[in-house]
């Protein structure tokens, strides 16, 4: 399944270069000191969220519900004028697309993209005039190759390079238009057309969508046909060195063909030379897929923000489907009023399980009593009476619970879970206790999780709990939480360049130890 599974950044106020993309594992643990960064850095998921899930004319939406960083200029690092975005997609495959217009010419279809990983890094800067935010720059790594497109501005393409090689056209028979996809630039293609006495530029298709069929059309038998080149272009994938040969051999062709294709092995400066060419032969159906994995991913996107929403004594009851939990928690009792019978009692006995809490919301006339019973409590009271904590960490079950149910749900797949603070107002015991709950989302161990629609939500925290971050360890130790599906991130002052972070990568090992953590971090400075 597609996912974005890396996130970098380079410029962004005390993030000055996460350059290299920070893994998205199952459970991801940002930590580090205040201003150091991790809150920025949590907050990218919710902002390419509200990017992708409305129409605009740039690539991000920088303030909206969900987050606010200002303007570009706003959310640079002081003294920077543009921003570069990462974004490592993994497993972008898609199947031979179908024409997406009848155009003239042959070959309007694109090849299958067998893609395991590609890392797009956009930089955004500013329009001169409008001040409005645009992708100066897409540079795409796949398939052991670079691509890198320049833009003169929101709406027209500068230059386009494969490898090394830079790309031309007629630009007095072509025009490359850019739009604006979810997140991504697409391209467009318009060819003059002459009428009398007036000219036209109609949409076409890719200009270099015959690229493939051009390379083989050199190197084969000089009474090869055009029809015959195409065929075999159509079946070879844009995919790496060893599938783009592999492939090569299993389609037939003449007797040049079979000579060209033993010639196509992985190391070979000719497969080189064929996978770029596959890559501009099909390069607006592959930003065309990176848009819709990216934003498939940002659209799953679910976010609590650090202090939430202080429990009401009653709520007006609405009768509303309620697919998530607001940021702040504060539509928790009416989303709980809305699941069916069966499984608002599935999720009393999943926070019984995990928290030992009960929770209910009871009907009095049109408004909602929110009823919560913790350890050690002789009945249930209203969450208003009740320990503030309790209010805090309630939107974070709620909202773990309805990501984590997608067979039970009619909810759209969540890909991110991003939680600032969970530990707020939480008693040390308490805030270890979010370990267990965070790892039975993330690596479930009951019957239930193999009838899961989709595979689990990934979980990012941003936390300075030192007791979450040992519970971690100890569940690691004791197998209930794998070593690869737990990382935790470090957020460090930069002392190369005052007010700026780095972050280190720090993991567990079989025994539940921090590798590559500095010693003493918890501990106070004096």
């Amino acid at each position: 399944m597609a996912r974005l599974s890396a996130l970098g950044v380079r410029r962004l106020r005390t993030l000055y270069d996460l350059g290299t993309p920070v893994p998205l594992t199952p459970l991801t643990v940002l930590i580090g000191r205040n201003s150091a960064g991790k809150s920025t850095f949590a907050r990218l998921l919710p902002l390419l969220r509200q990017s992708a899930e409305r129409k605009k004319r740039a690539p991000i939406l920088w303030f909206d519900d969900l987050v606010d960083f200002g303007t570009l200029g706003q959310a640079v690092t002081r003294g920077e004028t543009d921003l570069e975005l990462v974004l490592q997609l993994d497993d972008v495959s898609a199947s031979r697309g179908q024409p997406r217009a009848t155009f003239w010419g042959e070959g309007s279809s694109p090849n299958a993209l067998q893609i395991s990983r590609a890392v797009v890094s956009m930089t955004l800067g500013e329009e001169v005039d409008s001040g409005a935010t645009y992708a100066k720059e897409v540079r795409i790594d796949v398939s052991n190759t670079s691509i890198r497109l320049c833009m003169k501005s929101a709406l027209e393409l500068e230059s386009l390079w494969i490898g090394s090689r830079r790309i031309t056209w007629q630009e007095d028979r072509v025009r490359i238009r850019i739009d604006q996809g979810s997140l991504l630039p697409k391209l467009r293609f318009f060819e003059r057309r002459k009428a009398p006495e007036v000219e036209v530029w109609l949409a076409t298709r890719n200009p270099w969508r015959t690229a493939v069929s051009d390379f083989i059309l050199q190197r084969v038998h000089g009474r090869t046909s055009r029809g015959t080149t195409t065929q075999i272009a159509a079946q070879l994938p844009v995919s790496g060195p060893n599938e783009v040969a592999a492939m090569a051999r299993q389609v037939n062709g003449p007797g040049s063909w079979e000579t060209l294709k033993a010639a196509l092995t992985p190391e070979a400066p000719m497969t080189k030379e064929l996978i770029e060419s596959l890559l501009l032969a099909n390069i607006d159906a592959l930003l065309e897929r990176l848009d819709e994995v990216s934003s498939e991913a940002a659209m799953g996107v679910r976010y609590l923000k650090p202090l939430r929403a202080t429990a009401e004594r009653y709520y007006r009851r609405a009768d509303l489907a309620v697919s998530e939990i607001d940021p702040e928690g504060r539509n928790l009792a009416i989303f709980l009023d809305s699941l069916s019978e069966g499984n608002l009692e599935h999720f009393r006995t999943w926070v019984k399980a995990n928290l030992d809490i009960d929770v209910e919301p009871k009907r009095e006339g049109a408004q909602l009593v929110l009823m919560a019973r913790a350890p050690n409590d002789s009945g249930s009271s209203n969450v208003a009476d009740m320990g503030f904590g309790i209010s805090q960490i309630l939107p974070i079950a709620a909202q773990l619970w309805a990501s984590s149910n997608s067979a039970r749900l009619p909810f759209a797949p969540t890909s991110f879970v991003v939680v600032e603070q969970p530990e707020l107002h939480l008693h040390p015991a308490f805030q270890a206790k979010l370990g267990d709950l965070f790892a039975g989302v993330v690596s479930p161990k009951t019957p239930e999780s193999l009838r899961r629609r989709t595979p689990p939500p990934r979980i990012v925290i941003e936390t300075h709990s030192q007791h979450l971050v040992n519970r971690l360890g100890l569940l690691v130790e004791q197998g209930r939480l794998a070593p690869e599906d737990v990382s935790v991130v470090l957020f460090e002052a930069d002392p190369s360049r005052v007010g700026t972070s780095s972050v280190r990568i720090a993991t567990f090992d079989k025994e539940g130890v921090l590798q590559n953590w500095p010693f003493g971090f918890f501990e106070p400075d004096f």
